[in-house]
């Protein structure tokens, strides 16, 4: 066994840069073989190494849907919630494989019959900032979820997942300020205020808002965000900050696309300036910028009287 472990632990330093390489089948077998071990420490490695292997890299993703890693990878998680360095690298490799294959369908389906769920809803809710990468990679994979699944999509609205990233949302944007008026009271600015536990706050952002944006086509959940008027005049804001980055403004302006045509949500949308940003976002070079701030403002303008178009 410590000869195993050994193995192993070189295993995940190097496939940290192995994402190119190729005919990693056997590897992957017997790496999914070993979360059975009965040795903590060696299940931990494997699945460390199984995170690894499976980013980036189509061909490893599909071989670990087929060898059947997702039904490891869910009950491994589950019999070990409690333990981070399980969970998150197992979240995290879940997250790679329901996410640019072919196969994807088919590892959700197989989520959605699992446990795993569940567990991620009480996960996700109120964990601490020192938690944000167990975090991340919980937001990605239920955006990944929630694109692919409408069946998925419900069964995370029915367990409270709507409010949660609300509260991450939340969460992240009051560190996001909190970092920047650091910056502004230290003389040389460090990159390193935008990271906590090394996680990027910007990037945990637009991963939240793209988890939102990807409920928010049940319109349970467009009911939900709909009442959280303070996250969509956040939102807004966002917008309105040009100095944001183009990422940061894509998942905003998404979840406005998505959201502009329910109930009350284009009157929020109409504040003092907004119509105007819109009009210098349909002309950004990003496609995806300008073909939502496209349909937000026809959307804001079709909702006014004939007069004030």
């Amino acid at each position: 066994p410590r000869l195993v472990l050994s193995c192993l632990w070189s295993i995940r330093n190097l496939s940290d840069y192995s994402s190119h390489i190729d005919d990693m089948q056997k590897l992957l077998q017997k790496l999914i073989e070993l979360l059975g071990s009965d040795d903590e420490h060696t299940s931990i490695c494997s699945m460390g190494c199984l995170c690894n292997l499976t980013s980036g890299n189509t061909e490893n993703k599909l071989a670990f849907i087929e060898y059947g890693g997702v039904q490891a990878v869910c009950q491994l998680i589950c019999e070990r919630v409690s333990q981070e360095e399980v969970v998150e690298p197992g979240v995290a490799a879940l997250r790679h494989v329901t996410h640019n294959n072919h196969l994807a369908q088919q590892a959700i389906d197989i989520i959605i019959q699992s446990p795993l769920l569940s567990n991620l809803s009480v996960l996700i809710r109120g964990q601490p900032d020192k938690m944000l990468p167990l975090i991340k990679a919980i937001v990605g994979l239920l955006r990944n979820l929630s694109m692919i699944s409408p069946q998925c999509r419900r069964s995370l609205i029915d367990l409270g997942i709507t409010n949660s990233l609300c509260e991450i949302f939340y969460r992240t944007s009051k560190g996001i300020s909190d970092l920047s008026q650091q910056r502004s009271s230290i003389v040389s600015v460090s990159s390193e205020l935008s990271f906590i536990e090394g996680v990027r706050l910007d990037d945990l952002l637009e991963l939240t808002l793209a988890a939102l944006q990807a409920l928010a086509k049940d319109n349970l959940a467009k009911k939900i965000i709909s009442y959280e008027n303070r996250l969509l005049q956040s939102v807004v804001q966002m917008v309105m900050i040009k100095e944001n980055s183009i990422p940061l403004h894509r998942a905003c302006l998404g979840l406005l696309a998505e959201m502009v045509e329910y109930a009350d949500c284009a009157r929020i949308l109409e504040g003092e300036g907004f119509n105007t940003r819109l009009s210098e976002l349909i002309h950004s070079t990003n496609k995806a910028i300008s073909t939502y701030a496209a349909i937000v403002m026809y959307v804001i303008n079709l909702n006014k009287p004939e007069e004030y178009r």
